[in-house]
């Protein structure tokens, strides 16, 4: 007696599924009309409180200033922060996000290569923190061509690296014991 169960008939079941869905993959590949999308942003209606932290490193700033542009560079709000490790700001609505916020620690307030960058591509209630990573994010999506959500995915995931050699998660190093695992 033979038994075709999925389990012991092999992967049977799954091939034609992979050949399908390969074979829809590469169609659609093909099918792409060559056209440029030009992106203008998206304009939310409704006005929203925007949380943030801004820190350098694993400091946490608590005095300086935030400056929130939309997606055309016009500003949106400005607001100081003294004595506190974070900012809130209110958004008026019809504002076009993405919205750049643009942290001046007190420390550095003048000098605009030392700003803290976060790209903020939609509203939302979370707690938003601005730090070096997020300025390295903001930059590599403006070299890319601008603020997209396609710039903003492909710029984070440049920005993702495993860890460097002096340590792992134990504090050992990853490379002595063969690649990050």
């Amino acid at each position: 007696m033979t038994n075709l169960s999925p389990i012991t008939a092999g992967h049977r079941p799954l091939r034609p599924l992979s050949v399908i869905l390969i074979t829809c993959m590469l169609a659609a590949c093909g099918s792409g009309n060559n056209t440029t999308q030009t992106f203008e942003g998206t304009q939310y209606t409704q006005a929203t409180m925007i949380s943030c932290e801004v820190r350098t490193g694993k400091q946490v700033v608590k005095n300086g200033r935030l400056d929130v542009t939309d997606y055309h560079g016009r500003l949106v709000t400005s607001q100081q922060w003294e004595d506190s490790p974070r900012i809130s700001v209110n958004v008026p609505g019809n504002t076009i996000y993405p919205l750049v916020l643009t942290a001046y620690p007190a420390m550095n307030e003048g000098d605009q290569s030392q700003a803290l960058k976060l790209v903020l591509p939609s509203p939302s209630a979370d707690l938003q923190i601005i730090s070096p990573d997020t300025t390295a994010i903001a930059r590599r999506a403006q070299e890319l061509g601008g603020y997209t959500p396609e710039n903003l995915t492909t710029a984070a995931m440049d920005s993702t690296a495993p860890p460097d050699d002096r340590g792992g998660p134990f504090g050992e190093s990853t490379r002595r014991y063969g690649g990050w695992h």
